[in-house]
């Protein structure tokens, strides 16, 4: 199981479902798990499996790393796609 601490994935979790507006019930519909199991990863009280990571990931159209890097971590990682799709000629898209 992988229980990772740095960063916190409930909180999170938590953060994206407010920006979306979502409520938890409505977060573990989307990410196909019960309310009580959803509740207890955004409490931090359940460990999780990389299976459960892929889940939430898809559920909240994220990929698996901004889940599990830190705020530090996703400005760089975000900074640097925009600037490879900028190099490229494309536009940037969020990531």
């Amino acid at each position: 199981m992988l229980k990772p601490d740095i960063p916190d994935v409930g909180s999170r979790l938590k953060k994206l479902r407010e920006e979306k507006k979502w409520t938890q019930k409505e977060a573990a519909w989307r990410t196909r798990m019960t309310e009580n199991h959803y509740q207890r990863i955004e409490r931090g009280n359940r460990d999780i499996r990389i299976s459960t990571v892929k889940k939430l990931a898809h559920g909240f159209s994220i990929e698996i790393w901004e889940l599990l890097l830190s705020e530090p971590e996703l400005y760089l990682v975000r900074s640097a796609l925009e600037c490879s799709a900028v190099s490229r000629g494309r536009k940037s898209k969020r990531v």
